[in-house]
Order: structure tokens, then C-alpha cells, then sequence
């Protein structure tokens, strides 16, 4: 084989060639490599992290975020009221008279009865989770009792501030043996099961501290949505506002103008002449319905993700097919708060069994039985009243079924204490009735009666 080589310069220039060819295909690499490994810059979840998720959620709901504050605000109360309902009920067997007393007491002293189950609720929405500490209370002692009364009181401990750790059994990541934290000041806080309970209500099984809440999931759509409100304002700011300019043919001309403009002082509505094209300068509408459609968009979003009907985000007209206040929005949020709403009621039945076996641990009296009482937290759908209407009032009516069949039919209802009322009701309805014809008869046989004295006077 023969090779000619060409002349020195020939060969150096095809040496200098192929080695910035071996560069660039080096660089291509590099930068394919980069491509491949490097995190893009846009991401449609900032908020990875779940202290960072749960720290901006409480910073957008008490209001010191920049973007998301109204829509967070509205969504974690939204979703709290309907978690809740009209509160915590307690029933309790027959002859449970006692626990039902303590359960009762129990509800009012912690204030269980008022605003705190609403309290509990939004605080669960914004973490994802709750704790709640059960500690007696010595009340003072009584004159003639042998022993001071004992109340048992409870404390919300928050994660926000104490990042407290839930350590579970190695085998059984259900049966929580600890919970501790190390405050700013002091040694390690230690909780054991029996003086506290832990309820998640978001995040997987064996996941027992990362509880991302729904409204964490969707942070980011929630930004987005508050910034495309106001670049659609800023939109409409021009539009309201729009800037006048006169095109002119050449650069004398424009100066002629904007000197006869300054002479005159010219503002809009004013009348001139010019030797120019007058018009204004407006942003494009396809800009607008673009921002308007990425809005709406959004809450589609949002609403899909927290549940939250669409016409609560601010959008009515969307729910044109069931109407604005349609029965069937509110059952799309009592649906998609139901699974909330059963980890409350097992959270306050724990809560109030662990508070019975605490008082009867340092009371010293008569044991309560904990399983003689039970915790609902009532919700009535639309489809448990069409029932109750269109099934059971109709065979009531027909007297196939008697009153006590009906009312348990209606959630949340004491039945036994509806049926002592309407009997008291009936008693006192009869005994003005005998009473009014007690007087009427006087008044037929000529006996003066209070009523005539009256209407005289």
C-alpha cells in the first residue's frame, strides 16, 4: 500500500481538523450527559420536601406568602367545615348512664363542643396529620368527698413548631411506640401511646411522618393561578389605560408635535390638529383569553385535586350543568372529605377511650367501661334525605313503621332524647289545650274570666 501525504501545511491543517472534530463530538457528549442528569428549571411541583410543603402551606394560610394566600385560605376552611360537620355526637349503650356523664363533661371542659373541633380540623389540613396530649387534671378537693374530682384534659401539639418524630414498631409500622421531639429549651419530650394520639390523613402507610396534605399537592397550581390573576389585571390595566401615540411620516414631524403637545398641555379629550396618524397602543386580545383559559384551567385543576367545587375558587359560571348552589357541588366536597371525616371520628373515639382509662387509672372509683360509648360525626347527603323522604316517611305515613324506625334513619340524631322531647311537647300542648277549655266552658256558663276582664280594661 502506497500513502501520499500532501505538502507540511496540507498535513497539519488535517491534524488541526480532526482534533476539533474529537472536541465537538466531546462537547456533544458533555452536553447530552447534562441534558440527561441535570434537573430542568421548570418543575410543576416546587415543593418537594415536606417541611418545606407544609411551611409554606401555613405561611400562605395565616396570610405572610406572597402568591396563593386567598385560594389556601379559603380551601383548608372550606374543607375543615365540611370534615366536621355539625360537630362530634356521643352515644352511649343502655345503662351506660355514667360514661356517658364523663363523656359529656369531657367534650365541654376541653371545649370539644365549640370552635376547637374547627381549630383541629384546620390545623390537620395544614399538616397533614395531628397529635393530641391527654394530662388529669387535680381539681380541688370538696368538703365531705373522700377524694379530689379528676377531669382529663387534652393539648394539640404541633408539628410546625416542635417537628416532633412518630417512631413505630419495626414489624408493625400501625402501632405506634413513641413520639418525641426536642424542644428549644430542655432535654427530649417523650409521649407514649397511652397519653396521646397520633392520626395521619394523607400520605402512605408505611410513610408514618411525611403526611402531605392535599392542598400541598397542588402549591404550585396554586401560585401559578394567583400570578395569572394578576398578569390579567395588569392586562386590563392597559386596556383601561391604553397609550395614545401619533405616527408620523418623518423625524421634523415628529418633533413638531411632541413640542406643540408640551405648549398646549394636551390630555385626552382635548381637541388638536397634527400631521400625523393618531391611535393607541393596546396589547393584543389573544393575550388575554390565553391568561383567561390558563386560569380557568388552573381551577380545574385545584378543584380536582382538593376537592373543592370550582364555584368556591371564584368561578360560578363554570357549574353551569348543576348550577352554583347545587346539591350536588356540596356533595362533591362531603365526598372527597369523607375519608377525613371517619380518621376524626376514630381520633376522638381513641381520644375519649384513653381519657376513660386514664380516669380510671388515678380516680380511684367506680371503672368506666370505654366501649360503652361511641363517637359519630354527622353528615347528612343529599342522597340519605331522598331516602329517608321518598322510603321511610312514606311507610311512617301508612303506619308500617313506627317514630323510632324513622328517626334512626337520621344521621346524628338522639332518638331516645327526641322522643322524651316530643312526648314533653305533646304533654304541654295538651295541658294548654284542657286548660283553654276549661276556660271557655266558665265563659259558657257566665263566669268572668281573666281574658274578659282584660279585653274590658
Amino acid at each position: 500500500m502506497n500513502i501520499t501525504f500532501g505538502s507540511r501545511a496540507e498535513v497539519q491543517r488535517l491534524i488541526a481538523d480532526n482534533q476539533r472534530l474529537v472536541k465537538i463530538q466531546e462537547l456533544l457528549v458533555d452536553n447530552i450527559l447534562a441534558v440527561q442528569e441535570k434537573e430542568t428549571l421548570y418543575t410543576g411541583n416546587r415543593y418537594k420536601d415536606y417541611a418545606d410543603a407544609i411551611a409554606e402551606v401555613a405561611l400562605k394560610y395565616t396570610g405572610g406568602a406572597d402568591w396563593g394566600v386567598l385560594q389556601v385560605g379559603n380551601i383548608i376552611d372550606l374543607r375543615a367545615a365540611y370534615i366536621i360537620g355539625q360537630g362530634i355526637k356521643i352515644q352511649a349503650d343502655d345503662g351506660a348512664d355514667a360514661e356517658l356523664a364523663f363523656a359529656e363533661r369531657f367534650i365541654e371542659k376541653n371545649e370539644l363542643d365549640h370552635e376547637l373541633v374547627q381549630d383541629l380540623a384546620r390545623e390537620a389540613e395544614i399538616e397533614g396529620k395531628t397529635l393530641i396530649k391527654l394530662f388529669p387534671i387535680m381539681l380541688p378537693l370538696v368538703v365531705g368527698e373522700p377524694t379530689p374530682e379528676i377531669d382529663i384534659g387534652i393539648r394539640w401539639i404541633s408539628w410546625t413548631t416542635n417537628k416532633y418524630t412518630v417512631i413505630t414498631n419495626e414489624e408493625d409500622y400501625l402501632q405506634v411506640e413513641k413520639v418525641t421531639w426536642k424542644p428549644t429549651k430542655g432535654g427530649e419530650v417523650t409521649l407514649l401511646p397511652d397519653v396521646c394520639v397520633y392520626k395521619r390523613f394523607a400520605g402512605r402507610l408505611d410513610v408514618i411522618n411525611e403526611t402531605f396534605p392535599r392542598v400541598a399537592k397542588c402549591l404550585t397550581q396554586i401560585e401559578n393561578l394567583d400570578m395569572a390573576l394578576r398578569d390579567w389585571r395588569q392586562i386590563d390595566k392597559l386596556y383601561a389605560a391604553p397609550t395614545p401615540h401619533i405616527e408620523c411620516e418623518t423625524k421634523e414631524q415628529a418633533k413638531d408635535i411632541n413640542a406643540r403637545m408640551d405648549e398646549v398641555n394636551w390630555k385626552i379629550g382635548k381637541f388638536f390638529a397634527h400631521t400625523g396618524t393618531f391611535a393607541y397602543a393596546q396589547p393584543d386580545a389573544s393575550g388575554q383569553e390565553a391568561i383567561e383559559k390558563e386560569i380557568i384551567t388552573l381551577m380545574k385543576v385545584i378543584s380536582g385535586t382538593t376537592g373543592v367545587p370550582i364555584n368556591a375558587l371564584g368561578c360560578p359560571e363554570l357549574t353551569t350543568k348543576y348550577g352554583a348552589d347545587s346539591q350536588g357541588m356540596l356533595d362533591m366536597i362531603s365526598m372527597s372529605t369523607s375519608k377525613e371525616r371517619e380518621v376524626w371520628r376514630a381520633c376522638y373515639q381513641e381520644l375519649l377511650t384513653k381519657a376513660m382509662k386514664m380516669w380510671n387509672a388515678v380516680s380511684k372509683k367506680t371503672p368506666l367501661n370505654p366501649e360503652a360509648v361511641q363517637v359519630e360525626i354527622p353528615m347528612v347527603t343529599k342522597e340519605q334525605w331522598d331516602r329517608i323522604t321518598t322510603t321511610w316517611l312514606p311507610l311512617f305515613n301508612s303506619q308500617a313503621i313506627t317514630l323510632p324506625t324513622l328517626l334512626e334513619q337520621v344521621p346524628g340524631l338522639d332518638v331516645d332524647a327526641e322522643i322524651e322531647a316530643r312526648a314533653e311537647a305533646d304533654e304541654e300542648a295538651f295541658a294548654k289545650a284542657k286548660e283553654l277549655a276549661e276556660a271557655e266552658g266558665k265563659q259558657d256558663e257566665g263566669e268572668p274570666n281573666d281574658n274578659d276582664q282584660f279585653q274590658k280594661r
